[in-house]
């Protein structure tokens, strides 16, 4: 619509400034002819003014005719002198012919009437006056059908220029015409192709809505399912405490109350302190669930490395943990945050991958530390999503760990090619991934 407007109200613009100049010109050429008319008539009065004087002189019978020579060469001079400052009406050759051909005449004219007059009254007969005026009276014709023709020639110019300025004004105005019935065509088409563009726009703002509706359900969904998890989490850990320090605890209390009532000898010391063992080792193991101290002692590396070979001589898997320098410590969220997912990871192949083989390997790539986790188990069909069924709470967790390290969180696996994990984390002083945010990635690949 601006772009419309603005084109009609160019055209309008246009229009006036050309309506401006035809009109100007058109002006200035008149006042030329009017101008040039005027200095014609003038040129005409001159000579007749000559004429007339000349007439006087021949039928004066005073001797002397100086003044009457004055006279005519005033008239003629001055004629002359009008058709010096002649102004063309249009400059056209022919124009300009016929203003060098009335100079002529005119000088022709008053250097006859000069010798004419120049001859003593007393001197005249009838023969000689005749034959005088012979000479003089065709050269002020001749001057006079110059003048005339100039006239008629500026008269059929300005009547040209005139039907020009017509055609020139019947031009530009069909012109202006067709500019806005151009500018309205296409203000019509501007305005089909913004309504279609607003109708996929908003289409799309709908489908994006939906999107973020659905985004949103399946965050509020996933939060429930956190919370869920951190509720079971702490309950095992109570449980643990319970069922396990709390008990070798109260076993312990039994035998140093027999210890009391019966004396030192009577009880076995021994039995106390494996029973203390245990109970230590128990809180060791919880301990462990809420943090590794082995990450604040060896580093990032040598923690899943120890990690690693625990779970290898616990379990019938063959397991291996490969590494190449980072060049600097992680962050320590995020050193934690690549622990727990080994962690995870590496459970859920021992739970539901029946596999025989696991990797895990870690390294630089660029700015960022790349984790890998892969089997050679049953793997599963991720064609239900990320948070379908078959991802359960492990990979949700590792998903939302790998996001809040400002990573990207990749699944491949399909149903007989086992499963491959890889997390790509920030170094520190990286910019996080464009795509820090989307979903895992799933994808069929064929491992082991």
């Amino acid at each position: 619509m601006m772009l419309t407007l603005g084109g009609w109200l160019f055209t309008g613009y246009s229009f006036l400034q050309r309506v401006r100049f035809l009109e100007g010109e058109a002006e200035a050429v008149t006042a030329r002819y009017a101008a040039a008319e005027a200095l014609l008539t003038d040129v005409r009065h001159d000579l007749d003014r000559a004429a007339i004087t000349l007439r006087d002189a021949l039928i004066d019978t005073r001797p002397g005719l100086q003044h009457y020579r004055t006279q005519v060469d005033a008239a003629l001079e001055t004629a002359d002198g009008r058709l010096a400052a002649y102004e063309p009406v249009l400059g056209s050759n022919a124009e300009r012919e016929h203003i060098g051909r009335l100079r002529t005449g005119i000088q022709q004219l008053r250097r006859a009437n000069h010798d004419f007059l120049a001859i003593d009254a007393g001197q005249w007969g009838s023969t000689t006056a005749a034959e005088l005026l012979d000479r003089v009276t065709p050269k002020r014709d001749a001057a006079i059908r110059v003048s005339n023709d100039l006239q008629r020639l500026n008269r059929d110019a300005y009547l040209a220029h005139q039907a020009e300025m017509a055609r020139l004004h019947g031009a530009m105005q069909q012109r202006s015409w067709q500019a806005l019935v151009f500018g309205a065509l296409v203000g019509i088409v501007i305005g089909l192709v913004a309504t279609v563009r607003v109708g996929r726009l908003e289409r799309q703002l709908r489908a994006r809505q939906q999107q973020d509706a659905a985004t949103a359900a399946a965050l509020q969904d996933l939060s429930a399912r956190l919370v869920n998890a951190q509720e079971e989490e702490r309950q095992h850990i109570a449980r643990e405490l319970h069922d396990g320090v709390g008990q070798l605890l109260t076993a312990l209390k039994l035998e140093l109350g027999q210890a009391e009532r019966r004396g030192a000898g009577a009880v076995s010391l021994g039995d106390a302190r494996a029973l203390a063992e245990e109970a230590l080792t128990a809180v060791r193991d919880v301990s462990h669930l809420l943090h590794p101290p082995e990450l604040d002692q060896l580093g990032l590396i040598d923690a899943i490395r120890a990690y690693v070979q625990a779970i290898a001589r616990r379990q019938e898997i063959a397991i291996e943990f490969t590494s190449l320098p980072l060049g600097q410590r992680l962050l320590p969220p995020t050193e934690l945050a690549v622990y727990r997912i080994v962690q995870e990871a590496v459970t859920n192949v021992l739970r539901h991958a029946s596999a025989t083989r696991c990797g895990v390997s870690l390294s630089p790539s660029g700015e960022n530390a790349v984790l890998t986790v892969s089997d050679d188990g049953v793997g599963f069909q991720p064609d239900a999503g990320p948070d379908g069924p078959r991802s359960g709470l492990g990979l949700t967790g590792i998903r939302e760990r790998v996001i809040q390290a400002g990573g990207v969180f990749t699944v491949k696996s399909a149903p007989g090619c086992g499963t491959m994990l890889i997390a790509e984390l920030p170094l520190p002083g990286a910019q996080p991934d464009a795509t820090v945010g989307s979903a895992p990635v799933l994808a069929p690949v064929q491992t082991g």
